[in-house]
């Protein structure tokens, strides 16, 4: 069991990242509060090892989510999810990216690449989802 993360630890690690202050003009402690419960239901903590992973890892996935609160508040009624766009282009320009088919295939990490923080979050957890397997020759007594 890990020591859960605060507003405050959130602020002090994100220090540049996000503008703080009590108006909506700016991230106020309700929007992280919003973002930290957010983070808690979709995060396993048996799969970090120490107390240091556990907390970088729930506070990228925390500022994935106070970012995607964000965009959606600053939208209001006209809110939109495009999916996940792989392809773009205007005119002469055009963008693609590729995320590997595991992850393309999974809706949870596939939408966690909307922003920086999940990605980064998506870099940590991916090597902890893949398990180890070993065979061991055996046989039965009768």
């Amino acid at each position: 069991m890990y020591t859960p993360i605060t507003i405050e630890d959130f602020k002090t690690f994100f220090t540049r990242d996000f503008p703080y202050g009590t108006t909506p003009e700016v991230v106020m402690d309700v929007d992280i509060t919003k973002a930290l419960a957010t983070a808690g239901i979709n995060f396993n903590e048996g799969l970090w090892s120490s107390q240091e992973s556990f907390n970088q890892a729930y506070l990228y996935l925390a500022a994935h989510f106070l970012v995607e609160s964000i965009r959606m508040s600053s939208s209001g009624l006209n809110s939109q999810y495009a999916g996940n766009v792989s392809y773009k282009a205007v005119g002469a320009v055009t963008e693609t990216y590729v995320m590997p088919i595991r992850i393309q295939r999974n809706p949870f990490l596939a939408g966690l690449f909307t922003t920086r923080y999940g990605a980064l979050y998506v870099g940590l957890l991916a090597p902890r989802l893949v398990g180890h397997v070993m065979t061991v020759r055996g046989d039965t007594t009768p």
